[in-house]
């Protein structure tokens, strides 16, 4: 069932299969990205983990790895928050990103890129 994984990227904005839920609850005037927890899960090899991972660093974004390939819990934890066996599944705060989307992660984190 979980022997294959993609890795999504998406050139024209937002990934077909990226989902944005909910809109920010939270209006205050500090920067999104230094209050919202963020969690990618990725493989060793997804060439796309590695660009969103950089992506964060770049704008001193904390986050937390998460490697499906070496938890079946990880991996189902994932898979129910995203409905999607590809990489990366980002999730801020009550976001949902499938793929490595540069525009929608930027938006959602209130950052210019």
């Amino acid at each position: 069932m979980w022997s294959a994984f993609y890795c999504s990227f998406s050139l024209f904005g937002i990934f077909p299969n990226s989902t944005i839920n909910k809109k920010p609850k939270n209006k205050k005037h500090l920067l999104k990205k230094e209050i919202m927890k963020v969690k990618i899960y990725t493989t060793p090899t997804c060439p796309y983990c590695q660009m969103a991972k950089t992506f964060f660093k770049k704008h001193k974004i904390e986050y937390e790895e998460v490697n499906v390939l070496d938890s079946l819990e990880a991996r189902e934890e994932m898979f129910s928050k995203s409905h999607q066996q590809s990489v990366p599944v980002i999730e801020m705060g009550d976001e949902i990103v499938v793929g490595f989307d540069r525009v929608a992660i930027a938006k959602i984190l209130g950052i210019k890129d």
